[in-house]
C-alpha cells in the first residue's frame, strides 16, 4: 500500500505550494497513491496523472491534468 500520508506530507512540505493547503485538502491527499509525469514527444509539455485509492471524495481512480 505504501507509506500512509506520503503524498500529503510531500505536498504540504513543498515550499511553493504547502502554504496553499487547507484542512479540507487532507482527506483527498491522503487518498492519493501515485503521481506520474508523461512528457510530450518533443518535451515541450507534460501531463500529470494522479491515482487515488477508493475514497469518499472522488469517483474516478485516475485524474489527468
Amino acid at each position: 500500500m505504501g507509506i500512509p500520508g506520503f503524498w500529503y506530507q510531500c505536498i504540504a512540505n513543498h515550499p511553493a505550494i504547502g502554504s496553499m493547503l487547507s484542512e479540507e485538502d487532507l482527506g483527498p491527499l491522503e487518498a492519493l497513491t501515485n503521481i506520474s509525469c508523461d512528457y510530450t514527444d518533443d518535451y515541450s509539455g507534460f501531463k500529470l496523472t494522479f491515482s487515488f485509492r477508493d475514497n469518499e471524495f472522488f469517483t474516478n481512480a485516475v485524474s489527468e491534468a
